[in-house]
């Protein structure tokens, strides 16, 4: 299980090794701002994650979804999501 996630706190994960953070989603909004275009069609990896919570070594299991975007010839864009039952559901903007 990869442990390249981190809890920095206010809402925020940091997946260190992109550098990419992730904020906490509370509603459907979020969603409906990252995913503006309904014509697109994206492909979706799953994988599970760990989350290293920075209190004394302790890690929370996840999942970890990155949609992919690429119908634009020249650039593939990602969006990742992670949706953990302990500590909710975080998603990033498209890079």
């Amino acid at each position: 299980m990869e442990r390249k996630y981190k809890y920095v706190g206010n809402g925020v994960i940091e997946n260190c090794a992109k550098h990419i953070f992730l904020t906490k989603a509370d509603g459907t909004r979020n969603f409906e701002k990252k995913f503006y275009d309904e014509e697109a069609t994206f492909s979706i990896a799953i994988r599970d994650i760990e989350i290293d919570m920075e209190s004394n070594g302790h890690f929370v299991e996840a999942v970890l979804m990155t949609f992919y975007d690429d119908s634009d010839e020249t650039k593939t864009k990602f969006l990742d999501m992670i949706i953990s039952t302990h500590i909710g559901t975080f998603i990033s903007d498209w890079y």
